[in-house]
């Protein structure tokens, strides 16, 4: 090699040496710190980093944040150049953040070199939990009452505005759903919003199930993004008709306690089984009854004694179909009475035992077995009329005395899977007179949804 090669070999060495060094020194650190999480953020959640600089994996254990004393996080990232994207998740993409009312946020971008090695953020959301420092709520009524005037304009009155209805509180159907919503954002210093569903005046406001004035709702910010209501009454509307249906319980069961309240439960306060505003009363003749506004009609109901544990039920102690308020066969007045308590039915000797004996081999081990008849309605798959299975493999269920003839069918829940003849075909309803039998050993040959 003479001089002149030995000299190039040497300049291409240092212009080599001086373009690595100015590569590695323009390559920017950067430290990424999280000052703020939301309150509801888990106990002892591991916070990530996840972006471009690997590959979107949203729980990385290489960019995991560490948390410093003052309760902060902070992670440092490669050396870098340029434009960044990233987002904060705790471990996987259903944990990822969201904005402070938890709607999707744009991805963060952060800038290598430009004047600084550090960049703070704040988390407002995630995505599995609720936003609690929204600043905005959406009201969605879900359901209005029969005699809303079709072209009612539905408002918002509330303690942000003195009650007044303004062209903000205002509901207009959504497009997807087709339900009356209205988004409002947070009043300056409101942390609490009472208010009430109108017809466009507090003259005109929701009432209860009885048709009577209500307490304003109330909703504290950033406990949720959205709020479903339903409209049960119109005041206005009521008190313009107060004609109402009384209804009567000429009978309780003896074992009723002295000291227990009963209760109306139904369609018209969303089954909720302990309502003082439909707690019955006693007459003077020691009846319990209770008033009942027109609109009740046609809706379904039950009594209770307080809870699902002491609903009524029939003589024997079993599940009755909800009753109903008939405008053509009650009028104004009805007379009905209770038969039996959840809690405290007993079980009525003399019933008549039926057992299975065998099933088809291709029955699903785990399937239960029902019967349905004429003594409960025909319902193919009621809890309370699952056959129980006995370890020997048959099945058996003790039936009450009724009137004349038991009839009765077996399934497996549902008329698709109810018994059928060898061939697959529908059977006649098995039938028997009450007086000629004590038991019943019988077969079930196949079901009509297993060929």
């Amino acid at each position: 090699m003479n001089l002149t090669q030995m000299f190039r070999n040497k300049i291409i060495y240092l212009l080599t040496l001086i373009l690595l060094t100015g590569m590695l020194t323009s390559c920017y650190k950067m430290r990424v710190q999280v000052d703020h999480v939301p309150s509801n953020t888990p106990e002892n959640a591991e916070l990530y980093i996840t972006g471009e600089f690997n590959s979107w994996d949203p729980g990385d254990s290489r960019y995991v944040l560490i948390k410093a004393d003052d309760s902060t996080y902070y992670v440092d990232l490669p050396r870098g150049i340029g434009e960044m994207e990233y987002k904060f998740t705790r471990g996987d993409w259903t944990t990822v953040e969201k904005d402070n009312c938890g709607y999707e946020i744009e991805n963060r971008i952060l800038a290598f070199g430009k004047g600084n090695e550090e960049v703070t953020n704040s988390i407002q959301s995630w995505a599995d939990l609720d936003p609690v420092d929204c600043d905005k709520v959406t009201i969605v009524i879900t359901s209005l009452p029969e005699n809303t005037p079709p072209d009612a304009l539905l408002a918002l009155a509330c303690n942000a505005n003195s009650w007044d209805i303004a062209d903000n509180l205002i509901f207009f159907k959504d497009e997807k759903t087709g339900l009356p919503t209205l988004t409002l954002y947070r009043p300056l210093n409101t942390e609490t919003l009472e208010y009430k569903i109108t017809r466009g005046s507090l003259a005109r406001s929701e009432a209860d199930g009885l048709g009577r004035e209500i307490k304003p709702r109330i909703y504290r910010f950033g406990e949720a993004d959205t709020v479903f209501v339903g409209v049960q009454s119109w005041y206005d509307l009521e008190q313009a008709n107060k004609d109402m249906i009384t209804l009567i319980v000429d009978n309780v069961p003896l074992d009723t306690p002295l000291d227990d309240q009963i209760y109306f439960v139904g369609e018209i306060n969303d089954w909720y089984p302990h309502d003082g505003n439909l707690r019955l009363e006693k007459n003077r003749k020691g009846q319990y009854f209770i008033n009942l506004p027109k609109r009740a009609y046609n809706k379904e109901y039950k009594f209770t004694r307080g809870n699902w544990n002491t609903v009524e039920t029939d003589a024997y102690g079993y599940e009755i179909n909800n009753r109903k308020l008939n405008r053509e066969k009650s009028g104004d007045t009805v007379i009905v009475h209770i038969d039996n308590w959840k809690d405290l039915s007993q079980e009525i000797p003399g019933g008549i035992l039926i057992q299975i004996i065998s099933v088809p081999e291709n029955t699903p081990p785990g399937d239960d077995i029902y019967i349905a008849g004429n003594f409960n309605n025909w319902r193919p798959g009621a809890v309370t009329w699952k056959m129980n299975r006995q370890n020997d493999g048959t099945y058996s269920i003790n039936i009450p005395r009724g009137g004349n003839l038991l009839e009765f069918k077996f399934t497996r829940g549902d008329w698709n899977t109810v018994e059928s003849d060898a061939l697959g075909d529908d059977i006649n309803n098995r039938t028997y007179r009450y007086g000629d039998i004590d038991s019943l050993r019988l077969k079930v040959v196949k079901w009509k949804d297993l060929r």
